[in-house]
């Protein structure tokens, strides 16, 4: 009986405990978009607007698009979307380390095993 006990206060704690990714990389990450030359315009099909060079937060389960303008060049657009990295995998490995199988799904679910691509998106404009 004590061994019931001690497996279901093990399944418990897992089942509160969040992923190991989860906890140290957030569920956002941080965009950077550099341009040469600086001040061009940018909108994405999340909302956001700035001026180069810019950064904003997103969520790290996000896919968009990023349109660049400048006045006398031509425009530029780029398809950002979440891939698992090495950087992800040994976050995500850590669960299976400790057998926190239920932490590696958290992390999975949440998108905190995934990073924005190309992140930092970095465009050199072309003259029209």
């Amino acid at each position: 009986m004590p061994r019931t006990y001690a497996l279901a206060a093990a399944l418990a704690a897992a089942a509160v405990l969040p992923g190991c990714a989860t906890m140290t990389r957030g569920l956002s990450d941080v965009m950077v978009i550099e341009t040469e030359p600086a001040g061009a315009q940018v909108t994405t099909s999340k909302g956001h607007t700035c001026s180069t060079p810019c950064v904003f937060s997103v969520s790290r389960k996000s896919e968009f698009d990023v349109d660049i303008t400048l006045e006398g060049y031509r425009d530029v657009r780029v398809h950002v979307s979440p891939r698992i990295t090495s950087k992800a995998t040994a976050a995500l490995a850590g669960n299976l380390y400790t057998g926190l199988v239920v932490g590696a799904g958290i992390d999975a679910g949440t998108g905190a095993i995934l990073d924005l691509y190309p992140n930092p998106l970095r465009v050199t404009m072309r003259e029209k």
